[in-house]
């Protein structure tokens, strides 16, 4: 009898235990918690391997590129490419965090083929990535990892590619406002400048001819095509107001206009010379409203006529790619004129044009507009800064360079 009465307490007890919910939450949190945190920290770990890959890739093809321009234009010898190729590959990867246990070392190759002149500049980066100390990844058995990228580069002629590209520029009373302490329209003319020498760059790697046609129109409601002393006149005007009641110190001195009078006017057409284009932007200032479909509409007229590729034909035999490089830091308030834009953008895509935009610490309005005008979301950029404007010039500079020279498989 006692034995019976033990055994139903015991059966009692083991099922209000079994009953009793109390403490499960702790018990699996308990359980889940470590493998919740690895599981995190592993992919913390391996997104960050991917980004300095993909980091070094960038730069290895960046640095083969300019060594193959700079041996086939003649700014250095074959036998210094390795050097140069090294010196921008590291110039390339400053800014990327790479922390003291990841180790970076590119390694260069140039060959030259005398038989038919050719130089090709190959270039490998080997990264090395010790996680050793930081646990997540060790607990796989991961002491290091190995990434390698290679990248091979030609400058021979036969790997170029014609290139015709118009730069639509906003020049709107905003752009003389400020970001990242920097006046707008200064940091717009750093990243034209920017881009122009990476064009220059590409383009004489091949000394024998030329593959670059450029183009630039700045507009705020109307198109900046100062011709006359009248015209040249008002913008003394505009440049002296703005540097001494508005305290715009940065702007050329304002006797740069006032020289212009003297009969300097520019044309709109695309030249093989980037020198056209580095003085018109330069003389660029800003002021009045914003309509972004007079530039585009003088920007599809400018490359869907048949004279460009005429041009082409006649100095390399290619019929070029065309690019539009669209900017704007605000909203149209002409009327009409987002219509406009999206139809020129429609057009110019309809017959093969790409089209790049930026939008420029824009509002979300003039970022949809930019956003469907660009080709694709990779061609659309939202520069929320100074800083970032010149980024967005520079990417966009390089995948324009990278049709030119294009990469070997």
């Amino acid at each position: 009898m006692a034995c019976r009465r033990r055994y139903e307490r015991w059966l009692r007890l083991t099922r209000k235990f079994l009953r009793d919910n109390a403490g499960n939450f702790a018990l699996v949190t308990a359980l889940i918690l470590p493998v919740t945190l690895g599981a995190a920290g592993v992919a913390v770990e391996t997104g960050r391997m991917l980004m300095v890959r993909e980091h070094a890739q960038a730069a290895a093809d960046d640095a083969t590129l300019a060594a193959a321009a700079a041996i086939a234009n003649g700014a250095i010898d074959a036998t210094d490419g390795e050097e140069y190729a090294t010196d921008h590959f590291h110039a390339e990867m400053t800014g990327v965090a790479l922390g003291s246990k990841i180790t970076v070392t590119p390694n260069f190759k140039v060959e030259t083929a005398n038989t038919s002149g050719h130089k090709d500049v190959t270039a490998r980066a080997s990264v090395d990535i010790d996680y050793g100390l930081m646990g997540f990844l060790h607990l796989l058995g991961l002491d290091d990892v190995h990434l390698t990228v290679g990248s091979t580069s030609k400058s021979a002629s036969e790997t170029r590619s014609a290139l015709s590209i118009y730069f639509v520029l906003d020049r709107s009373g905003s752009m003389s406002d400020y970001s990242n302490g920097t006046m707008k329209i200064m940091a717009l003319k750093t990243a034209m400048t920017s881009f122009l020498d990476r064009l220059d760059e590409a383009d004489q790697a091949d000394p024998q001819t030329s593959y670059v046609r450029t183009g630039v129109i700045a507009y705020n409601t109307d198109l900046f095509i100062p011709r006359t002393r009248s015209d040249w006149n008002d913008e003394y005007s505009t440049c002296f107001s703005l540097k001494y009641f508005y305290g715009r110190r940065e702007l050329k001195d304002c006797a740069y206009y006032y020289y212009l009078q003297n009969g300097w006017s520019w044309d709109t057409d695309l030249h093989w010379s980037s020198s056209p284009a580095r003085s018109y932007v330069d003389a660029i200032l800003p002021s009045g409203n914003t309509n972004s479909a007079v530039g585009m509409a003088l920007a599809y007229q400018k490359l869907v006529n048949g004279d460009e590729d005429k041009e082409h034909e006649k100095r390399n035999g290619q019929k070029p790619k065309k690019i539009i490089v669209l900017m704007t830091d605000g909203e149209n308030n002409v009327n009409g004129s987002d219509e406009q834009t999206t139809a020129y953008c429609n057009a110019a895509k309809a017959h093969d044009v790409e089209i790049f935009s930026v939008a420029f610490a824009a509002p979300e309005h003039a970022k949809a507009l930019l956003r469907s005008c660009a080709n694709d979301e990779n061609h659309f950029y939202a520069a929320a800064d100074s800083d970032q404007l010149v980024s967005a010039f520079q990417s966009i500079g390089k995948k324009a360079t990278n049709l030119m020279v294009r990469l070997a498989d």
